[in-house]
């Protein structure tokens, strides 16, 4: 069995967008999809696991809507690769930040900003501490 391991956690931040669909996957394959109403105030691990150690690939696919306005939504599909170190843990950071104001701005003044971003951090450490 392989002692290293992949960990993702999730954190949402944006009071005006609403998750309609986040989707993780690991090397192609679907890890974990988010409930309707899935929000993360703090990191939330939503999947941790023993994996080959070398590279793997995280997607991460996230449509989101304003809540001010469902009308007005974006999708992001990020795709990143980490190296898993043999015997070590390594712990993936990604913030889904939605600074948007389209929902609220365009329809009064025809002016408005899509600001949909994820930062993601990795971290490895011996497996076991």
């Amino acid at each position: 069995l392989y002692q290293s391991r992949i960990a993702v956690a999730l954190q949402t931040d944006g009071d005006k967008a609403k998750i309609a669909r986040l989707a993780v996957s690991l090397d192609d394959g679907v890890v974990f999809t988010a409930p309707p109403t899935f929000a993360a105030s703090d990191m939330t691990v939503v999947y941790d696991h023993a994996v080959a150690p070398g590279r793997h690939a995280v997607t991460v696919d996230v449509d989101r809507k304003d809540s001010r306005d469902e009308a007005f939504r974006t999708s992001q599909r990020s795709r990143f690769t980490v190296d898993v170190p043999r015997d070590h843990r390594v712990d993936v950071q990604v913030k889904v930040i939605d600074d948007s104001s389209m929902g609220a701005d365009f329809p009064s003044d025809r002016s408005g900003k899509y600001d949909l971003r994820l930062r993601v951090k990795a971290v490895a450490k011996p497996a076991g501490k």
